[in-house]
């Protein structure tokens, strides 16, 4: 039976032409491993979660696996270009999966709705120096996949949100759009520690275009800060959920 390192190898000669024409950048596996390591103590830091920041599955050694494709991608922070991390993740479940049926039923909700989970897209942003410390700058975008809107959002739309801590500095996503596309290949992954709403789930390695200017601000005055992401292709997880359980 083939390595997952193997079954990675082959898997870069096909998607080797999407990459080419995007801004992403390749690294070598061991400052991959570095970064992954160095995102991971942050999702489990109290640096991080005291500020509301959380990735939707455990990141530990069985992310190591997507090491080969880890990107390093150019954005723009501001009036400065930027080197960072960037890794995708995207939850599917069974059709006629209910919310309710995972999170409970609040007192105001209909007996009989069937609420379909969303917020199922989750990209990180991140830039770090060493595998045993914390990121230096961080960005979390929650929604789902398709073009997204901030804050004040049309009825009917995607409503989504990025948190930033750029700078030692905490700021909220406010307005821009972000469009996203995700695509499950066919080269299965480690499947992480399930979330706590998951019996069973599998785990493959995911392509994901990305396109949008975010602008954000924070709580202590009017400042505001942009990121702007020019249109390329990531890499990360899908994670297709097969059977839920009740929290």
């Amino acid at each position: 039976m083939r390595s997952l390192k193997c079954q990675l190898s082959l898997l870069a000669f096909a998607v080797l032409g999407v990459t080419a024409c995007s801004d992403s950048t390749g690294i070598t596996e061991s400052e991959a491993t570095s970064a992954i390591h160095s995102l991971a103590l942050g999702m489990r830091s109290d640096t991080f979660a005291n500020l509301g920041i959380g990735f939707p599955v455990t990141i530990d050694e069985s992310f190591d696996g997507i090491a080969p494709f880890l990107n390093k991608v150019t954005v723009n922070i501001g009036s400065s270009r930027q080197s960072m991390y960037a890794l995708g993740l995207n939850r599917s479940f069974p059709p006629g999966t209910c919310s309710e049926a995972i999170f409970g039923r609040s007192p105001h909700t209909p007996p009989d709705a069937c609420t379909f989970p969303t917020s199922l897209l989750t990209i990180v942003f991140w830039q770090s120096h060493s595998a045993t410390e914390l990121p230096d700058q961080i960005m979390l975008f929650t929604g789902d996949v398709g073009t997204s809107c901030f804050a004040e959002c049309p009825i009917g739309s995607k409503e989504s949100f990025a948190q930033f801590v750029w700078q030692h500095e905490e700021w909220f996503s406010g307005s821009g759009p972000f469009t996203s596309n995700a695509i499950a290949t066919t080269s299965p992954c480690t499947v992480p520690p399930l979330p706590y709403y998951a019996k069973s789930a599998n785990c493959s390695i995911a392509t994901f275009d990305l396109e949008g200017k975010i602008t954000f601000g924070n709580f202590v005055d009017t400042n505001t800060l942009t990121m702007t992401i020019p249109r390329q292709t990531i890499h990360g997880v899908w994670l297709a959920v097969t059977e839920v359980q009740t929290i």
